[in-house]
């Protein structure tokens, strides 16, 4: 069962996510805040995937995923980001790739079938429709 660390303040959105990545056959931990999600990684739990809330403290958010490639180029394993931003702005999510997040993903007002289908491609529950062989 792959695990998925979802970093969201917002109780109401983060509970309907939990509930639809649980349905799912995901593994939910979830932290409130960047900084207590990084003492776990850091703590050496294990994820295969970590989605985060980007519009909740940004400028900290964006400082979480950059210490994640910080120190997952000293050593350890790739472990793929998804952010979720309630705003559609190109200036965003082009800072947020820049600090190594792999996907950015509008937020709606429940939880989006998008998020369920890229978390099951980014842990290798099904194949990308992009990869070829």
């Amino acid at each position: 069962m792959a695990r998925i660390l979802l970093v969201d303040s917002d109780v109401s959105y983060r509970q309907t996510c939990e509930a639809m990545l649980r349905y799912a056959g995901f593994e939910i931990v979830i932290d409130e805040s960047a900084s207590n999600a990084l003492d776990r990684l850091f703590n050496h739990e294990q994820f295969d995937l970590v989605i985060i809330n980007l519009d909740q403290a940004r400028e900290k958010n964006f400082k979480f995923v950059k210490d994640i490639r910080l120190r997952l180029r000293l050593g350890e394993t790739k472990l793929p980001i998804i952010t979720l931003s309630d705003y559609d702005s190109d200036a965003i999510f082009a800072k947020a790739y820049r600090h190594g997040v792999n996907l950015n993903i509008l937020r709606d007002n429940t939880c989006s079938h998008d998020l369920l289908r890229e978390a099951r491609v980014f842990t290798g529950q099904v194949r990308s429709p992009f990869n070829v062989d």
